[in-house]
């Protein structure tokens, strides 16, 4: 029976018949292969004095993809601004990493474009940090600032506090390193650690907001949205609502019986616009508080421990001493009483 004819069982096969080497590869494909063969031969026979030749051959490589090839000959001609560039064109950054690490000089050649990669993934987090290490703090300050405002614009105001924190301890960094800029860096660092807190704080307000239940016990919210309120007075950051704040203060102040601190923060409310499902509930509260007695709960005021003055509940100068104007420091797990912090001085 003749091949490829039909059979009861099917039909059969044709005979197959050995290939010759490299049949199976395109025209093209073929031709290149041979001629980076070629290419690294001559590269390899070639004297490193003869950059000209090499400088050929490894352009050649480079033009017919054979990157591992043309990276042989700039190292053989000393070239490694060319090796680095080649492999960040091919984004081998672990290679690239590499040799960044054994010639800092060229470090920006490997991180740049790494952040720019980076930041083009929408991944900016690690963006920030490979502009950081490429000696490049505006671009650095540029992605954490762009990713910040993202977070508040998503209401993920958790991330960013934790944003404004590294922008705060990247000045720390700054200012160490430049005399002349530390005035300017330090002012940023405290604006930056201001903001941190300010938002750390106010997710979880902006969760008892919008959650029907919270893990956090009444006294942990109230000195949360104090402590809010006390830094809204100075500062306004965008996306802090100062009604959730001031909401969130007054409940919490009439269940603890600070009757005094929720008349003032009812008050307030009154002078803001109160959304449409919260105007009951604020009018009715300012109506019940007038039959409270007019004063707080004196267990809930803070004390000052550098001059033992008991302070109240609300400062129009902030979060610090009426007395001494010591900044009070409240630990930021608990938000229970006033830190006990002093001022002490190395000798040399």
């Amino acid at each position: 029976m003749k091949c490829g004819t039909t059979s009861p069982l099917g039909r059969y096969p044709p005979p197959q018949h050995p290939q010759p080497p490299g049949a199976l590869l395109p025209p093209l494909l073929l031709d290149r292969c041979v001629l980076s063969d070629s290419l690294l031969d001559v590269g390899r026979k070639t004297d490193k004095a003869d950059r000209q030749t090499l400088n050929l051959c490894a352009e050649h490589l480079r033009r017919l993809n054979s990157l591992t090839y043309a990276a042989e000959m700039y190292k053989k001609m000393g070239e490694m601004q060319s090796v680095i560039e080649l492999y960040v064109e091919v984004q081998d950054w672990e290679e690239a990493f590499v040799w960044a690490e054994k010639h800092p000089e060229y470090r920006q050649l490997v991180y740049v474009p790494y952040a720019t990669s980076l930041a083009e993934q929408d991944k900016f987090l690690q963006a920030q940090k490979a502009f950081h290490k490429a000696g490049k703090p505006e671009e650095a300050f540029r992605v954490l600032e762009q990713l910040t405002m993202n977070a508040v614009n998503e209401n993920r105001f958790d991330d960013a506090g934790y944003y404004f924190w590294m922008l705060a301890m990247q000045c720390l960094d700054l200012a160490a390193e430049n005399e002349e800029e530390y005035s300017a860096m330090m002012a940023k660092f405290s604006d930056y650690q201001k903001k941190a807190s300010m938002y750390y704080v106010y997710h979880t307000i902006q969760r008892y907001m919008d959650e029907p239940f919270t893990a956090y016990m009444p006294e942990a919210l109230f000195n949360i949205s104090r402590f809010l309120m006390h830094e809204l007075m100075t500062a306004q950051p965008t996306g802090i609502s100062k009604f959730s704040t001031l909401y969130t203060l007054s409940k919490q102040a009439r269940n603890l019986e600070a009757y005094k601190l929720a008349r003032y923060v009812l008050d307030k409310l009154q002078a803001l616009r109160i959304p449409q499902r919260f105007q009951e509930d604020v009018e009715l509260a300012a109506l019940k508080i007038r039959a409270k007695p007019f004063h707080d709960n004196e267990e809930h005021q803070p004390l000052c421990y550098r001059c033992s003055t008991t302070n109240p509940l609300v400062n129009n100068n902030g979060n610090q001493c009426v007395n001494c104007c010591h900044a009070f420091v409240y630990s930021f797990v608990s938000f229970g009483k006033v830190l006990v912090c002093r001022n002490d001085e190395l000798k040399d």
